[in-house]
């Protein structure tokens, strides 16, 4: 979400202590992330744009084999154009950890191109 003011530091904290505590409270429901669950449930996701003007981001962060964790994300404006992405490799983490890496990357992004552009 891009508006034409930038957030402020304390609404950007604000927004990341959401996701932190959503991310936090699916750990809790699921475990450390290093375990295999063994429940599978199918369902189709779709990608609704945002409004005009705006720019809606979506992050990640995963485990590979070993523990060694990534994250991603990337934003799209309100016609489904690409503005940026991004992938990193973390090491070795939880995927708590990982969740939030991706989630500070992806605000640290928007923040750089609501201050000076892309």
């Amino acid at each position: 979400m891009l508006a034409e003011q930038p957030l402020s530091l304390r609404e950007l904290v604000h927004v990341i202590k959401a996701k932190a505590w959503g991310i936090q409270k699916a750990f809790e429901m699921f475990g450390d992330g290093r375990t295999r669950l063994m429940m599978w449930e199918e369902r189709l996701v779709g990608w609704a744009p945002p409004p005009n003007g705006w720019v809606k981001l979506n992050f990640d962060g995963l485990l590979r084999g070993e523990g060694m964790a990534v994250a991603d994300g990337l934003s799209r404006n309100s016609t489904g154009d690409w503005v940026y992405g991004f992938t990193t490799n973390l090491g070795i983490c939880s995927i708590f950890e990982a969740e939030l890496w991706g989630c500070r990357l992806a605000y640290n992004k928007l923040g750089t191109m609501a201050v000076g552009g892309c």
